[in-house]
């Protein structure tokens, strides 16, 4: 890679890469396309691992809605709460998985 296609300076790239500083949408998607990498992918990448950090380690993904009412609740919890309203939200998809295979069937 050359870091000067980046259109950023060395310094700002070898902080990023060192992980002294977080980056950019912007900086990924010029990162990118000289690692080869594809940039939407890596950016919801990106914001995965920040909110894995952010919540302890939970199994969060980047596209759960930015809801100020979920953080608020998540950040009142302890473990035991996170873990609960953890596996009540498993329960709530896979209810409504089964309810979406049901209208499949009485369709067909």
């Amino acid at each position: 890679m050359e870091w000067r296609n980046v259109g950023y300076s060395y310094e700002h790239v070898r902080k990023v890469v060192a992980g002294e500083m977080t980056f950019t949408q912007e900086f990924s998607d010029a990162l990118c396309p000289e690692l080869g990498l594809d940039a939407q992918q890596m950016w919801r990448l990106a914001q995965t691992e920040k909110l894995r950090a952010r919540y302890e380690g939970a199994d969060f993904r980047a596209d759960v809605p930015k809801d100020p009412r979920l953080k608020e609740i998540w950040d009142a919890l302890d473990a035991t709460g996170r873990e609960a309203l953890i596996q009540i939200g498993r329960q709530l998809v896979l209810v409504s998985e089964n309810r979406e295979w049901q209208r499949r069937e009485v369709r067909a």
